[in-house]
């Protein structure tokens, strides 16, 4: 199979060298990002990054949230690779999570019964495509305290196979054949997960849509988006200040603009009470407690919002560092720190493979 969850998760463990360079390439929805890692006796080293805006590529402002078209993404890719100075030839491209079915789905079953061929069956009633268009796999999820016998439940992945075939393409553009794909939300949690025996959320505030899992044992259990992210952040403001869609985008990034950060957390608020009410939720049925909300994505990394976030949901609230998972100089913290919630599914889908 193309997709493998077993293997997947058994990677979120400290990865065996199996290579000496290795690039993580996330292609959002207004930007595009690359992590160049290599694997010294130590630990995994951070050789390179680097982003570029994807606007401008289809012909539209810095910060839009945009659908480019293969050439247009081809050169994309090609592009951040150059200024990047990526070496490796070696990487992990990935998939987003708009590009699958994404599911976890209880099951009537003792304990004992081999669910393999109850799959296909079950899978049917929530994937709304055939069967041969899309490659399906998934893994049981550990039962929790409250939960009732005979109930299973199992976290089921479609991948569209023409997502995986352009995905594959485009790995062979560029000079990478035969490498993993892998969807986003698995190189996130890979990213951010430090605790396999806690129970984590992971929320992922993007350009176009804010999401919530649930991560327990390493394994996505839950999990929620809502269409509202950084590009409706922008709309309000240029709508406000009577700025250009450019012109609010600059704006949205002055750390210093308290009333950007007024505006971002009113939009944002709706999507954090409902996350809120998920993890109320998902904690009374399993009779479980979330031990710590990683905050994750490129809205993120504006200034003052964590603590609000903390606020709202009333729990420990941290801001997303991927890098710590690697090494790197000294100098470069207070930068990586920063950049460091745009850049988790990045360096997670390169720790993959390194």
């Amino acid at each position: 199979m193309a997709l493998s969850l077993q293997s997947l998760f058994s990677s979120l463990k400290p990865p065996a060298p199996e290579v000496a360079r290795t690039v993580g390439i996330d292609i959002g929805s207004s930007s595009i990002k690359v992590v160049e890692l290599e694997q010294t006796e130590r630990a995994p080293v951070l050789r390179t990054y680097g982003e570029l805006q994807l606007g401008p590529y289809a012909g539209k402002e810095l910060g839009a949230c945009v659908q480019l078209e293969p050439q247009q993404q081809l050169e994309a890719v090609v592009d951040v690779l150059r200024e990047a100075g990526v070496t490796a030839k070696t990487g992990v491209l990935l998939i987003p999570l708009s590009a699958s079915f994404v599911t976890v789905v209880p099951l009537m079953a003792d304990p004992e019964e081999d669910l393999q061929s109850r799959i296909p069956v079950e899978a049917r009633k929530y994937i709304p495509v055939a069967a041969s268009e899309v490659t399906l796999d998934w893994i049981e999820v550990p039962t929790t305290p409250n939960e009732e016998k005979p109930t299973r439940e199992v976290l089921m992945v479609a991948l569209q196979n023409e997502a995986l075939q352009k995905t594959n393409q485009l790995l062979g553009q560029v000079g990478m054949l035969g490498q993993p794909t892998e969807l986003e939300i698995f190189s996130s949690v890979r990213a951010t997960i430090t605790d396999q025996q806690q129970t984590y959320a992971i929320i992922d505030l993007g350009a176009s849509r804010s999401r919530l899992y649930i991560v327990r044992d390493g394994i996505v259990v839950r999990l929620h988006h809502l269409q509202v992210g950084g590009m409706r952040i922008t709309e309000q403001v240029a709508k406000q200040f009577s700025l250009a869609f450019a012109d609010a985008e600059m704006q949205k990034r002055d750390a210093n603009n308290q009333d950007v950060l007024s505006l971002a957390v009113d939009v944002l608020r709706p999507a954090l009470v409902e996350f809120g009410n998920i993890l109320a939720r998902y904690e009374r049925d399993s009779g479980l407690g979330i031990s710590q909300v990683m905050l994750g994505g490129g809205v993120s990394t504006t200034v003052g919002l964590a603590p609000i976030v903390q606020d709202q949901l009333q729990r420990s609230v941290i801001v997303a560092n991927p890098f710590t998972k690697v090494g790197y100089p000294l100098f470069m913290e207070d930068v990586l720190r920063t950049i460091g919630p745009s850049f988790v599914p990045a360096v997670g889908a390169a720790l993959r493979i390194v």
